[in-house]
């Protein structure tokens, strides 16, 4: 297993694409090809994907993004998209009723002392998103 733990630079990033397809062939400058064996793997870990084309990126088979780093309206952007046609006209007073008073709800339920357990904003969004889509769970057929 070969790891590469650090930011990644576009300039050599780009020359690992060919190393991440199927053939797992590294060419270098020289002509010279390497190739790894079907016992060897390549491992990028990086704090950011700033620098990374999208072709790197799909070549590799798992990105891990934490959830605190993932804004909640992002999430919740993607769901308001998949609204049914007959409410899309309804989208901007959805979006205003969750930017105007989830953000508080949420942070006043990780405050109680009553959590069994700790919960994240994602994880209650997500369970929002699933309630109110079975109230809408009509308008979709």
């Amino acid at each position: 297993m070969i790891t590469f733990d650090g930011s990644i630079e576009p300039d050599w990033v780009e020359n690992m694409n060919s190393v991440l397809d199927d053939n797992k062939r590294l060419t270098l400058i020289t002509g010279e090809s390497i190739y790894l064996t079907p016992e060897m793997s390549l491992i990028l870990e990086t704090a950011d994907l700033a620098d990374t084309s999208p072709a790197t990126i799909s070549r590799c088979a798992i990105v891990y993004v934490k959830s605190k780093s993932l804004p909640i309206k992002a999430s919740f952007n993607k769901w308001l998209r998949t609204l049914p046609s007959v409410l899309k006209d309804q989208t901007e007073r959805i979006d205003l009723f969750v930017n105007l008073f989830m953000s508080e709800i949420f942070e006043n339920i990780m405050r109680k002392d009553f959590m069994i357990y700790p919960i994240t904003k994602q994880w209650m969004l997500s369970n929002f998103v699933k309630v109110f889509s079975s109230l809408i769970y009509d308008y979709h057929s």
